[in-house]
């Protein structure tokens, strides 16, 4: 299977992965393994909760043919985004439910 060319955004949901400042991030191992299995030239993703974001790490290429490296703050074009969004969407509402109601009702 040939490379995509396009940068690959990645919404990771798992806090736990998350790092502070002063710590090296669990997710960088994850994030670069995805370059060098050439899944994806680039990737970012962010680590975020209630109180605000928690992570934001990056690896591999913005541009392979200028070698410009992924940066926090790089632009995506993003296709076919609506099935997660709304699988996410689902999850939150059957979490705050259940958490409203209690876990056997």
């Amino acid at each position: 299977m040939k490379a995509r060319l396009l940068p690959v955004l990645i919404l990771v949901t798992l806090s736990p992965l998350a790092h502070s400042a002063e710590t090296p991030g669990a997710l960088a191992p994850v994030l670069q393994s995805f370059v060098d299995q050439h899944i994806a030239p680039g990737v970012v993703a962010l680590v975020a909760n209630q109180d605000g974001v928690l992570d934001v790490e990056r690896a591999g290429w913005a541009s392979l043919a200028t070698r410009t490296p992924m940066r926090d703050d790089s632009v995506f074009w993003i296709a076919s985004m609506s099935k997660s969004l709304t699988a996410t969407a689902l999850m939150m509402q059957q979490q705050q439910r259940h958490q409203h109601r209690g876990p056997h009702h």
